[in-house]
């Protein structure tokens, strides 16, 4: 039973742009074109200098697999090495020879060397520093097509950034009146629908760790959770994706909402656009019957989430980054505790059945 979907109360919140926000995505642009040069001859190796070496590793005097390398470019600081070795070459000149010493990790997968203390002669070929671009006419040309001057880029990054803080405002606040329309209406979910859905989530994790040559077991084993605790975890998102779905069916007929033939053809050609993949491909795959009324059905219920919103009362909030960080963190605490909540109103049920099964026994 639909509750109230139009005229609900909802807040934007945009994030204001600061001249700090513009100067920082400079910088950002700045260090994406940061070129390594030669140090000077008679310079010392700093941190995030990329320094060329020839190394070779020694474990009680004797050199191990896979411990000797020419012409490696390390930069120091990246964390790239054992632990203890790039600080060890904060100082170094090039064409200096520099023992280190050093332990590795535990858990290292060479069993052999876990835990163990080894010897690295190491020596240094060259020391390579970055270099940032000036802020000039030529960084200007390089960065943008339109500006002609810093000035000119600063505007044109202001506004690509007020753009982005809108699109994400108008996101949240979407979602925001989804939320709104869900809680408001009356919905009697049958538990094997519920199950249903849990099922389906879970095999679209599987898929989506076969393709990162996971398995769900290797999964739940690093996650420490058990199949039972991770249906528990996605009960909720099932419960809101099914009344979400079934609310957002009850708008479009209501609204006796339709969509054409040319709001079809732009579906698949965005649709097309995201994966790569051409209009005939997308076509092909839909075919005429059942997948493709499945897909124009989709359009239907993205048209009945936007009317929810187009038919929002919205009020804007303008806030800066730090008042914008500060909402986060409230909003995670309250999700935190609303999530403990659960957890501790289903433990006496849980304690239950353990009792239970006692007696049982």
């Amino acid at each position: 039973k639909l509750g109230q979907y139009k005229e609900l109360p909802v807040t934007r919140r945009i994030l204001d742009i600061s001249d700090q926000d513009v100067d920082e995505e400079i910088e950002k642009q700045r260090r994406r074109m940061t070129k390594l040069v030669d140090a000077e001859p008679e310079a010392k190796a700093e941190l995030g200098d990329t320094v060329s070496i020839d190394f070779r590793g020694l474990k009680d005097d004797v050199a191990f697999e896979g411990g000797t390398a020419e012409d490696y470019p390390l930069e120091i600081g990246s964390h790239s090495f054992i632990p203890g070795f790039e600080e060890q070459l904060v100082g170094v000149m090039a064409g200096e020879e520099k023992r280190v010493e050093v332990s590795f990790p535990e858990g290292y997968p060479a069993e052999e060397l876990a835990g163990q203390p080894v010897v690295f002669e190491v020596k240094v070929r060259g020391i390579k520093r970055k270099q940032l671009p000036e802020l000039d006419q030529e960084f200007v040309e390089e960065v943008s097509e339109t500006a002609e001057n810093i000035d000119q880029l600063k505007t044109e990054i202001r506004n690509r950034l007020m753009e982005e803080s809108m699109h994400m405002a108008v996101d949240s606040a979407h979602n925001s009146a989804i939320l709104s329309a869900v809680a408001a209406c009356e919905v009697e979910l049958p538990p094997i629908m519920i199950e249903q859905e849990i099922d389906q989530m879970i095999e679209e994790n599987k898929q989506q760790l076969a393709g990162r040559g996971l398995t769900m077991d290797k999964y739940l084993e690093y996650m420490g959770l058990s199949e039972e605790k991770l249906r528990e975890e996605m009960r909720p998102q099932a419960e809101f994706s099914i009344k979400r779905s079934l609310m957002l069916n009850a708008i479009i007929e209501a609204e006796n909402i339709e969509i054409s033939d040319e709001e079809v053809d732009e579906k698949i050609s965005e649709t097309a656009r995201h994966y790569y993949v051409t209009e005939q491909q997308i076509r092909d795959s839909l075919g005429d019957g059942e997948r493709l009324e499945d897909f124009k059905h989709e359009i239907k219920r993205m048209k009945a989430a936007d009317l929810v919103y187009d038919h929002a009362v919205i009020t804007d909030e303008h806030i800066d980054r730090e008042e914008l960080a500060a909402k986060m963190a409230e909003q995670a605490a309250a999700q935190a505790a609303e999530e403990k909540d659960r957890d501790d109103a289903e433990a006496p049920a849980e304690a239950e059945g353990e009792e239970e099964g006692k007696i049982e026994a």
